[in-house]
């Protein structure tokens, strides 16, 4: 039931990457929970524009209940707005360095890793999508839309 109600909303997005060049890849796999698979096609390497990278993946997140058509779709909005964010990071340096490299270690925990980290949580709860759309809107709104569900 909660994996084919997110296949349904997941279906009609066009989902574009800004190099024009990259398709969004989504699977939900069946489980309990289901799992949705975000990637790319392929994508060139913003470290190394020579080195393309086939059948990218970005996360994978546990879906762990069902928040409705609208929501799902505008969770799906604000994390890909977060997995762009980490990715326009990669693209500012000084000297040859990123500025703010969302690569740095610990990884998962960096603080300017934020946008892919809540985003795409490895686990989608109520309280993990409320925070993936304070991402792109202030808290007390992301909370007031979750709170509708």
């Amino acid at each position: 039931m909660i994996a084919s109600a997110w296949r349904s909303a997941l279906s009609g997005l066009d989902i574009r990457h800004p190099n024009g060049r990259s398709r969004c890849v989504l699977r939900v796999n069946d489980g309990d929970p289901p799992l949705l698979y975000i990637g790319l096609d392929e994508t060139v390497c913003t470290q190394d524009s020579s080195r393309t990278m086939r059948d990218f993946a970005i996360s994978n997140v546990k879906l762990t209940y069902w928040p409705g058509e609208q929501l799902a779709r505008a969770w799906f909005a604000a994390a890909w707005a977060g997995y762009l964010q980490h990715e326009a990071l990669e693209l500012v340096s000084f000297r040859g360095r990123p500025v703010l490299n969302p690569h740095d270690e610990p990884y998962i925990s960096c603080p300017q890793n934020r946008g892919l980290r809540d985003g795409f949580p490895t686990e989608l709860t109520p309280s993990t999508l409320a925070k993936t759309l304070a991402l792109v809107m202030p808290w007390d709104d992301a909370a007031a839309m979750v709170a509708l569900t």
